[in-house]
């Protein structure tokens, strides 16, 4: 089973970016192995031996999918939604690989490495596209880098890739000083490759990475030392939006003209004008339907009519699209304040868990709870801007890293229980 989720934790990230058709798969594999392990008694699925807040964590996984599918059957069994119903699936199936992670403990050296060669082979792969030695996808922009995907999830993994090398550079301890200047190029390469993609939603994220990163590291230091460190990354990421030929900051300018357009001139079709249009028809369903939405699958057929009733003033994209390029809204849409409730419960209990152990004065737990909590962080972010979960490179990513720390974390938590109960005074009497 080891070698089964190492090779998994190895292969996954050094090919997510370069071949397309392998992703699910992955997850399957680590599936596969968790059942393998119950049925030949190497462990069992004891929600007793966890953490409180770790069995929480796991009612909302699979919560995620318990609402996907009341939604669907609220709906008649909707053929459109079957596609959608099995891809949020993942979060009930992420549960045994949980217990299977648990269960392994797989060393985090190996696991940071993995990410890392992730961030080096999306960098080259963005560089390889900007010199025009690869054939890209053909997107709307093919001037942007995409690694096999679309450019923004492109942009949004390999810069959380880059963050989660450099958490692993700063606070694990068994690895040696190449291996730390690796892991910090590491984490250049995937800013870098992120910058290529042009994608800008996802460089939101980036302070409170950025913040997530450090601040363990600057624990007890001064104030003003504190700010020096964190501004001078923060003028070294903004200086990169200036290079010449990455036009990052052309646009971030385009947003500004987008967002003024909209609100000053009231014209929707541009870029972010379109998505904002999108937003108000997520919003309108969630009004018309506010218990369980209008049910998977069935969003796009609701975007035509509002459209149809409002087309003198909405872009004709609002139609094109089967979301709304926003995950809370997805959800609000299609699954109404039952579904925003679930996905809130997952994201604020994941972080909850992570934030409460980054200051373990272990590197592993320290890096662990530092990588999960930019994880569920950039997540947050990314899904402002686009619909997370419909796309299988984001979710595939999500479910796995997400059990996985969360499983390490809960290792930890029991292990100081156990020293604090066997550190008690016995009974003299």
């Amino acid at each position: 089973m080891a070698l089964g989720a190492y090779t998994v934790l190895l292969v996954y990230p050094a090919t997510m970016f370069v071949y397309d058709g392998i992703r699910s798969e992955y997850f399957g594999v680590l599936f596969l192995l968790s059942l393998l392990g119950v049925l030949a008694g190497r462990y069992r699925l004891s929600f007793r031996s966890l953490e409180r807040i770790d069995r929480w964590v796991l009612l909302a996984f699979a919560s995620i999918t318990i609402v996907a599918w009341l939604s669907w059957a609220g709906i008649g069994f909707d053929p459109e939604a079957k596609g959608r119903i099995a891809k949020y699936s993942w979060f009930l199936l992420a549960v045994p690989v949980f217990f299977l992670f648990r269960h392994l403990r797989p060393k985090m050296e190996i696991v940071w490495l993995g990410l890392v060669i992730g961030a080096w082979v999306a960098f080259g792969r963005a560089m390889l596209e900007e010199l025009k030695l690869v054939e890209e996808l053909g997107w709307k922009s093919p001037d942007r880098a995409n690694g096999v995907m679309h450019p923004i999830r492109f942009g949004d993994l390999s810069l959380l890739l880059g963050f989660i090398a450099l958490a692993g550079a700063l606070y694990l301890d068994g690895i040696n000083r190449l291996a730390r200047a690796i892991g910090i190029g590491a984490f250049v390469a995937g800013i870098l490759a992120s910058v290529l993609s042009l994608s800008r939603g996802g460089w939101l994220a980036a302070p409170l990475l950025l913040a997530v990163s450090l601040l363990p590291l600057l624990k007890g230091k001064s104030r003003g030392y504190k700010a020096a460190v964190v501004g001078g990354i923060a003028l070294g990421l903004a200086g990169l939006m200036t290079l010449p030929g990455l036009d990052m900051g052309k646009r971030f300018g385009q947003a500004r003209a987008d967002l003024e357009k909209y609100f000053v001139q009231g014209n929707s079709k541009t870029s972010l004008g379109a998505r904002l249009d999108m937003f108000e028809t997520a919003l309108s369903a969630f009004d018309k339907h506010p218990f369980m939405g209008v049910g998977v699958g069935r969003y796009h057929e609701y975007s035509k009519k509002y459209y149809e009733a409002n087309k003198e003033r909405l872009s004709v994209e609002v139609i094109w699209w089967k979301n709304p390029h926003n995950e809370l809204l997805l959800h609000a849409a299609t699954r109404g304040s039952v579904g925003v409730v679930t996905l809130l419960a997952l994201f604020l209990l994941l972080g909850y868990r992570f934030a409460v152990t980054r200051h373990d004065p272990g590197g592993r737990i320290r890096f662990v709870s530092v990588a999960g909590l930019m994880l569920v962080l950039g997540y947050a972010v990314f899904g402002m801007s686009i619909a997370l979960f419909e796309h299988r490179d984001f979710l595939m990513f999500f479910v796995i890293y997400a059990v996985l720390f969360l499983a390490e974390t809960g290792w930890r938590a029991t292990e100081m229980r156990t020293d604090a109960a066997l550190n008690q005074p016995g009974d003299l009497a």
